[in-house]
This record gives structure tokens, sequence and C-alpha cells, in this order.
């Protein structure tokens, strides 16, 4: 695992493409184009890679402990928050508010105290099991999916940094940089097989003649990136390169740090535009037999050289407006996958259980375990990028019997 220094000054992750991961994180894997052979167009697509390792045979029966209630995306606990630091409108912005969710620098590294205990009635709410609705809208998704050649073993990724972050989900690829408290494992394996086990090893892509699973396969991500930058290009689009490339079954997607910041017009525009954007990712990946899973955002903190309130001298906004905006956006993405009947993974919510919100000293990234990303047991999760790995493979658990 490489690791990074904490910034000394704060860069703000919507102004720089090239923006720090947190500390810990370790380098993203690099977007260049595989080798394997260019496929068809986006509606026929099929993956060209051979799997290296031979998937688990397919079962149903779920060894989790009971479930909650299965309940639609619309329930997610964050759009309903209203706590002082979950103001979302331009009202709000006409006051301003220490924007804190943890200490400015953290006192400490994530995890580094003793924690006793698992949130798992919250981590459980954040990833509810699918209400009737959004199982038949999947199950028609996955379908078309079939017909087009999609495969049940590969997921994708598209997003910003938070996702080409190489924290998020590459060390999951490699058994000795995974550490697992059972109860844990036990809430993502669906059968006798865990997702890790499903998914580790079978090949999503070759690159350089090296065969890549999903954890580490390329993704439909970029720093600095807004939701339009996926369907940019055309053909060559990044989303449809993900699509073309690894053809796969699932595509987890985070926008909205970078389109918070960069739109300079009153909230509710900049909310119909994300909205509106967003909707036009989901068409894509629909279309193509993908099927989206959305993310809440992460919380905007306080972040070292970013003034609290009004506009800096550089022009950049301030930390009150951010946190405002990106409040906005997370409860857009919820009502969007309410209405589109989508599975939600309430990263916002999880994260509040974690050090500093899951944030990083730069009160902006995920933070990382110490001891790496892929630390999954109750010190691990109290750092963002472990916690939303963990998450992402409950999600998987939750839609691997309609797979």
């Amino acid at each position: 695992m490489v690791r990074h220094p904490g910034r000394r000054h704060f860069v703000a992750l919507i102004l720089v493409a090239a923006l720090g991961e947190g500390c810990d994180a370790p380098p993203a894997p690099p977007a260049a184009r595989p080798e394997a052979p260019r496929s068809p167009p986006l509606s026929r697509a099929s993956s060209t890679a051979t799997p290296t390792a031979t998937p688990p045979p397919i079962t149903t029966a779920s060894a989790a402990p009971p479930e909650v209630p299965p309940v639609a995306a619309c329930t997610a606990p964050s759009r309903s928050a209203s706590g002082l630091l979950d103001v979302r409108d331009d009202a709000a912005l006409k006051r301003c508010g220490d924007p804190a969710v943890g200490a400015r620098r953290p006192a400490r590294p994530c995890g580094a105290g003793d924690p006793t205990s698992i949130p798992r009635k919250r981590l459980e709410a954040a990833v509810p099991a699918l209400d009737p609705k959004t199982r038949a809208h999947v199950a028609r998704i996955v379908a078309e999916g079939r017909a087009q050649g999609r495969r049940a073993d590969v997921f994708g990724v598209v997003g910003d940094s938070m996702s080409i972050s190489g924290a998020y989900l590459s060390a999951l690829a490699r058994e000795e940089t995974t550490t697992l408290a059972p109860e844990l494992e036990a809430t993502f394996t669906v059968g006798d097989v865990s997702m890790l086990a499903r998914f580790r090893g079978v090949a999503a892509i070759t690159r350089r003649g090296v065969a890549q699973d999903s954890f580490v396969a390329w993704r439909a991500a970029r720093s600095g990136a807004r939701v339009p930058w996926a369907l940019r290009g055309g053909r060559d689009a990044p989303l449809r390169r993900m699509v073309r490339w690894l053809s796969p079954a699932v595509a987890f997607v985070l926008f909205g740090g970078n389109d918070a910041a960069f739109y300079a017009t009153d909230t509710e525009t900049l909310v119909a535009r994300f909205k509106e954007d967003l909707g036009h990712v989901v068409d894509a990946l629909e279309t193509a037999g993908v099927v989206p899973v959305l993310h809440t955002l992460a919380r905007h903190g306080d972040a070292p050289g970013v003034p609290q309130c009004g506009i800096g001298e550089d022009g950049r906004p301030s930390d009150w407006r951010l946190m405002v905006r990106t409040n906005a956006l997370s409860v857009a993405v919820v009502e969007l996958a309410c209405t589109r009947a989508l599975p939600l993974i309430d990263l916002r919510d999880a994260f509040d259980t974690a050090d500093a919100a899951g944030l990083s000293s730069d009160a902006t990234h995920p933070s990382v375990h110490r001891e790496g990303s892929g630390r999954l047991d109750a010190a691990g999760l109290r750092c963002g990028q472990n916690l939303r790995n963990y998450l992402t493979l409950r999600m998987l658990a939750r839609l691997w019997p309609l797979l």
C-alpha cells in the first residue's frame, strides 16, 4: 500500500483536476486504453476478456442476518435529516455557520481509537433491501442486459475523484490486503459465497496482457469530473467505453461534489440541472442493460485554507456554500433514485457513523485507514473509503440474486 501524506494546504475537490484522495490512498488505476479489441457499438457490446478464475456456482439463499424491511430509496435516512448542518436551500446561504463535521484536521487518524462495535442497524439502513418496485425494475434492466451480453460477474464504476481513487475497491482484489470481520462478511455472502469470492479474480478486462477483475479494472471516472463528462465524446464517451470494454451488469455511479461548486447559479437551478444530467447517465446505462447504483454525497466539512463564509479572495466558494449545495444535491440523488426505482447507497448517512464523518484532513475526500482500505472491521469502518468498500459489497449482495 502506497501512503500519501496529508495535504498541508486544502485544494477543493471541485476546483483542481488532480486532487489527492486523502491520507493513505494508493495510486488510482491508470486510465490507459486496454489491449482488448474494440467491441461493437454500446447497444450490443460484449466482453472479450477471459476469466482467470471460475466464478462460484450461482445460489440465491442468503446467509446474512435478518433483513430490514424492503423499502424504496425514497426513505433514505439522509433525506429526512434536519440538523444544523443539513440545510440545503438558498435561504441558508444568507447566513453562515461552522460547517465542521469533526476537527479541522482530525486529531488522530481515523480508526486509531478502540471501537467496540459496528453500527449494524445504521449500515443496513444505508443499503436497504430492495422494495418490490425496484426489484421489478432491476429485473427488467438485467433481462435487457443479458440480451446484450452483459456479465453478472462484472461491475463497473462511474464518477469523479471519489471513485477514481485506488483506495476505492482496489485493496479488495487481493486476499493479503483485505482484513474481514466474520460478522461483516456474512452480510455480503449469498448462499455460501461472499461477494469477494464472487468477483475477485474474474477477469473484467485485459490490459497489457494482464487480466483484471472488477475491483481494479478501468473506470469511467476522473478527478474534477462533473456529471456531463461521463457522456461527453459520443461513442468514445467514458461511460460508453466502460460498457464496451467491461460489459458489466451493474455500475456504481457517484457524482456531485464538482457540480456543486462549478455551476454559478441558484441552488434550485443547480438541482434541476444536476438531476437532468444524472438522469441522462441513468438512461444510457439502462439502455445498455446495466443496472445503475446511485449514491448520496459525502458531507463537505471545514476545509483548511477555505473561507468559512462568503467567497474567498481567489474566487473560491466558502465551506458553508459548498456544504449547502452538496446537501441539496445529495437529496436530489435520493429523489432521482426514488422516481426511477433504482438501488441507492446512502453514503452520507453511513459516513456519519465514522470518524470526522468519514472525511480525511482535506474535509472533502473520504479517509482511509492507516492499514489500508481493505480493512473491513470495527476499526476500519471508522474510515470513509473502507466504509464505502463495505457498502459496495453489501449492495452487490442485495443485487446478486437478480443478476
